[in-house]
């Protein structure tokens, strides 16, 4: 292939890649149409899964699975090397995990990074380098080590979390206001 066919090929992929990414665009578009046409409709989303509702443990733990999982799911549309990052895909895990009272070993928790266990593991170095978790060895199993969030940075990750709920929570009451409203601010 040919310095040219290459270029070629190139741009026929991003120009691919552009339109489906408008397509994603056109189709979220729609959905927030839909969402806007109905006030029910709002009652059944997010607020439904309690990410507006409040900042209780639970819907932070909704919280954080849920911008894991957008993570997860915009490699079904992205080639998922354009946006890695290993080390809040760690942190994610094991707030959820912790959360859900789940130990979470070394491997899982490269398994969580979605890299190599060889970048995983420099990945969770790097981590507990900067305090933000711990290894504790297994009591029965002195080969087996479990990674935990250190208190700094399960404290971070929920007031990360929290502000992110209560940003949700603003977003959701300005979408509620009239158009009225809005220009009664703007003449302020």
């Amino acid at each position: 292939m040919t310095a040219g066919d290459s270029k070629a090929h190139i741009l026929r992929r991003a120009r691919d890649l552009r339109e489906r990414g408008l397509r994603l665009i056109e189709q979220a578009d729609m959905m927030l149409a839909r969402i806007d046409a109905s006030e029910q409709d709002v009652e059944l989303g997010l607020a439904d899964a309690g990410l507006l509702l409040s900042g209780e443990a639970h819907s932070l733990t909704i919280a954080a699975d849920a911008a894991h999982s957008a993570r997860s799911w915009r490699n079904r549309y992205f080639p998922d090397r354009l946006f890695g990052e290993p080390a809040w895909d760690i942190l994610l895990d094991l707030f959820i995990q912790q959360q859900r009272g789940n130990p979470v070993s070394i491997s899982s928790a490269c398994t969580a990074g979605g890299t190599a266990p060889t970048t995983g593991l420099r990945w969770l170095n790097t981590l507990e380098a900067a305090g933000l978790l711990e290894r504790e060895a297994d009591r029965d199993d002195g080969r087996m080590s479990w990674i935990r969030l250190t208190t700094e940075a399960h404290d971070r990750m929920t007031a990360y979390l929290q502000d992110i709920v209560s940003q949700a929570a603003d977003w959701r009451a300005d979408r509620q206001r009239e158009p009225e409203d809005d220009m009664a601010l703007a003449a302020e």
